[in-house]
């Protein structure tokens, strides 16, 4: 007996937030943000939680979820966050971070992720954000 599997496509919900955040972590564990300021994995997750919280708030900010279903259930394995081309300005992100993690290197990265933002000009502009799925899924 064979199984088969169906990957879907669908608009977000604030329920898949916490598969999202640990997808996009699993699935980029060479990305400085990643593996670079965090002595416990688990702190990366404290603070990209309630990033994307923030994101997911904001009406201009929109997330798609895959999920591979099969009879055995679904799994989160990709997503997508965009945000439309608006006049509105991005709020503040200013996360607790733990006491274990690198502060000042969290503090370069995010820094220079502004300073680059700022010289692009691309405030308002519609972009598509993080992006992640497995590698198994990637095409």
């Amino acid at each position: 007996m064979t199984s088969s599997s169906t990957l879907v496509v669908r608009p977000a919900t604030s329920e898949d937030l916490p598969r999202i955040v640990r997808l996009d972590i699993a699935a980029n564990p060479s990305h400085p943000m990643i593996n670079g300021p965090w002595e416990n994995p688990s702190d990366a997750y404290k603070v990209f939680f309630p990033c994307y919280v923030l994101f997911f708030s904001l009406l201009y900010m929109h997330f798609l979820v895959s999920e591979q279903v099969n009879e055995g259930g679904k799994e989160t394995v990709g997503f997508a966050l965009w945000k439309e081309a608006s006049d509105n300005v991005e709020p503040e992100f200013n996360p607790v971070i733990p006491e274990s993690a690198n502060g000042a290197l969290i503090g370069y990265w995010v820094g220079e992720i502004e300073s680059h933002k700022k010289g692009m000009g691309i405030q308002g502009l519609a972009g598509l954000s993080p992006l992640s799925s497995f590698l198994m899924y990637r095409i």
